[in-house]
């Protein structure tokens, strides 16, 4: 699905955006929680489509090893405010929460934000989510941001 999502974005920026994509291992069979990725790899598109100064260079790294998905992003075009106004980021607030209520305590995540880049790191234990407990969790969220 990320994938997808950035050919469209792609295909309608041409080319302003460079995408740097690597899949490593077999995932086949394993399940994470819905659009948590997709939401990620968003938030770096918008917050290009924000500036829009230059390029959009991303780059994209997921693999499974010892039963642990990891997931690395970073991207330039990336700034905490324009012009003195701060950026509110709602979207990456969101989807690292989504990933916090999921994955409590089967999850490691790390982000940067310097000199206009991005980067994040993240690793979750990867298995078969119940339709239930992630509708439970998303509705909670939308309660606890409303």
């Amino acid at each position: 699905m990320v994938k997808d999502y950035l050919d469209l974005e792609k295909n309608f920026y041409s080319n302003k955006i460079i995408i740097h994509f690597k899949q490593k291992g077999d995932v086949t069979g394993k399940t994470i929680a819905p659009l948590i990725l997709l939401s990620l790899v968003q938030n770096c598109c918008e917050q290009f489509l924000i500036s829009l100064q230059q390029k959009l260079n991303i780059e994209i790294e997921t693999k499974l090893e010892d039963e642990r998905f990891l997931f690395r992003l970073s991207c330039n075009g990336y700034y905490e405010n324009i012009n003195g106004i701060p950026l509110q980021n709602t979207g990456l607030n969101h989807a690292l929460r989504r990933i916090q209520m999921i994955y409590t305590d089967k999850h490691k995540l790390e982000t940067n934000s310097e000199n206009g880049f991005f980067s994040m790191s993240l690793i979750l234990e990867p298995e078969t989510i119940s339709q239930n407990f992630i509708k439970k969790t998303e509705e909670k969220a939308l309660h606890e941001s409303a």
